[in-house]
């Protein structure tokens, strides 16, 4: 992973300072670059998305330049906590 984009309302349960906390108690020295947008210190959704594009591309230019080594899959940690901010979040969230 060269990198992680976090978008938050702001009002959610699972507040970003808990992936925050939990990166670090992985990790105490993680390096890569953790982009954390919160949609109530923006103030509105195109400047979110703007800012969050715009970041994210610079973050790839700098991912490119990573060199990429092979891993076994059994590295491979995915995990998904819903804020609960909405009925739909676990519908359309991918698993």
């Amino acid at each position: 992973m060269a990198g992680a984009t976090v978008f938050s309302l702001g009002c959610q349960n699972a507040q970003v300072d808990i992936l925050e906390k939990a990166i670090q108690s992985i990790d105490g020295v993680f390096d890569k670059p953790l982009l954390i947008f919160d949609q109530q210190e923006t103030g509105s959704e195109t400047t979110l998305i703007e800012q969050a594009i715009k970041a994210t591309f610079n973050g790839l230019i700098e991912a490119n330049k990573l060199k990429r080594q092979p891993a076994p899959l059994s590295k491979l940690t995915t995990g998904l906590e819903c804020g609960g901010s909405d009925g739909f979040s676990g519908i359309s969230a991918p698993l």
